[in-house]
């Protein structure tokens, strides 16, 4: 996703000034609704009249979502999830939270990682004496991998992102989000799988800043959740209304 900082406020006028990255980066709590379609072995039947023998290959069906996943993530790094975990992506690296948003574990991105293949962009900025406003809409393809000990599968994902921020230098609203869909393959206990589904992720925060000057907190455009008391340094007013479904 683009990373856009508002870095100053001169005066009347406010002047404001922002950096863009190349691509879309995903910041959202992420809820995932994946389907697998697992192999099973091969089964030799009895013979019925007139058949001389019947074999037959069966499959079974996998779901895998945000909870199971993070099940799955706690049992191949060896711990036990807090209570209402939530799977946050912050750009590429997954992070396990509390039911505070505080972190409580970095996910080994050995274990799952999202790589950012492609993206194109349509973005608008306007500024006015009173407000600054700036929307971003992009479409994007990203590969998700999770090789644990029992399951592991590559899903290519095709997603919209869209970004919104608008402030009266004073006051502020920044909300985004992100829905894709995809498809991959893996394996289940040593049995191929084919896998299709979704991610999802919303995020709305409000805060206010000080002097006049509308900067964002710090990390970009909320690049992370709040820290247990609710606030980033140098805002006055934070509420995040993000969680994983």
């Amino acid at each position: 996703m683009k990373i856009i900082r508002l870095l100053s406020a001169m005066a009347v006028f406010g002047l404001l000034a922002f950096t863009a990255k190349a691509e879309i980066y995903i910041y959202n709590p992420l809820n995932i609704a994946l389907v697998g379609q697992v192999q099973q072995d091969t089964v030799q039947g009895a013979p019925k009249s007139g058949v001389l023998s019947e074999v037959s290959a069966r499959t079974t069906n996998l779901t895998i979502n945000t909870k199971s996943l993070l099940t799955l993530i706690a049992t191949d790094q060896g711990f036990t999830l807090p209570p209402k975990a939530k799977l946050w992506l912050d750009g590429d690296m997954f992070y396990l939270l509390k039911q505070d948003n505080t972190i409580f574990t970095i996910v080994d991105s050995n274990l799952l990682s999202i790589t950012y293949v492609s993206d194109v962009l349509n973005s608008k900025q306007i500024v006015t004496t009173k407000t600054y406003l700036e929307t971003i809409t992009g479409t994007s393809v990203a590969i998700l991998a999770y090789n644990g000990s029992s399951i592991s599968f590559t899903l290519n994902c095709y997603g919209k992102e869209i970004f919104y921020n608008a402030s009266n230098f004073t006051n502020a609203v920044l909300s985004r989000s992100y829905s894709g869909w995809g498809f991959g393959s893996g394996t289940c206990d040593g049995q191929n799988m084919v896998i299709k589904g979704s991610l999802k992720g919303k995020d709305t925060t409000r805060y206010a800043v000080g002097g006049g000057v509308g900067t964002f907190p710090p990390g970009g455009p909320l690049a992370f959740p709040p820290d247990d008391s609710g606030t980033f340094p140098g805002t006055q007013v934070f509420q995040s209304t993000g969680s994983n479904d």
